[in-house]
């Protein structure tokens, strides 16, 4: 009747303790393969005589899905199910040859993530605000740990803006990003855009 029976999003997490529920339908990937991935293809195709970059939201969503039943409050009953990445990036590859992509593998990455992004040569995304957190990847978002293949940014969608992030800082945290930018706090925005500047990035 046209209507899902499972949508997208993504598992709760430290921004938001229900998931995200998009509300998205769910690919029907069987029927993408026995196609050669060719919507896909043809999407790509269609992107890149429009920009000379794509960066792809939620890119882990190309090894597994969070997939929530249609009717459901929020994201809290989805659960994983796996998204045949490699084979869709393969079909592009094979078609478009390589391009200059990023992928926002930010959240619960995991090995797959990693591997799928590096086959493919897709730059992983690096948040200046994230280099000051306690997760245990933190210190791969501060701009000296930095690899050329990355894109680097101060932040993203789901963060405050560098000043406000800044300021909602404890005392001790602020003084720590002060020593790491070199800057002052009437500055720290642009002092944030030059450390990433000066990174390989």
């Amino acid at each position: 009747r046209g209507q899902p029976r499972r949508v997208s999003g993504y598992p709760p997490d430290r921004f938001s303790r229900n998931g995200q529920h998009w509300g998205h339908p769910q690919y029907r990937w069987a029927a993408h393969a026995q196609t050669g991935f060719a919507w896909w293809v043809r999407r790509f195709e269609r992107i890149f005589e429009l920009f000379d970059v794509v960066r792809i939201d939620h890119f882990l969503g190309f090894t597994r899905t969070w997939s929530i039943p249609a009717g459901a409050a929020n994201a809290r009953s989805g659960r994983w199910v796996k998204s045949p990445g490699f084979k869709l990036f393969a079909a592009v590859a094979r078609t478009l040859g390589p391009r200059p992509m990023i992928a926002e593998d930010l959240g619960q990455v995991t090995p797959a993530d990693v591997r799928l992004r590096d086959s493919f040569g897709l730059a992983p995304m690096r948040l200046f605000q994230f280099g000051f957190g306690t997760e245990a990847d933190s210190v791969d978002h501060l701009p000296h740990n930095y690899s050329r293949l990355c894109a680097a940014y101060p932040g993203n969608h789901d963060n405050d803006t560098t000043v406000g992030w800044f300021q909602g800082l404890p005392a001790a945290k602020r003084r720590r990003v002060q020593a790491y930018t070199g800057g002052h706090p009437s500055t720290i925005h642009h002092d944030t855009l030059r450390a990433l500047f000066a990174s390989p990035a």
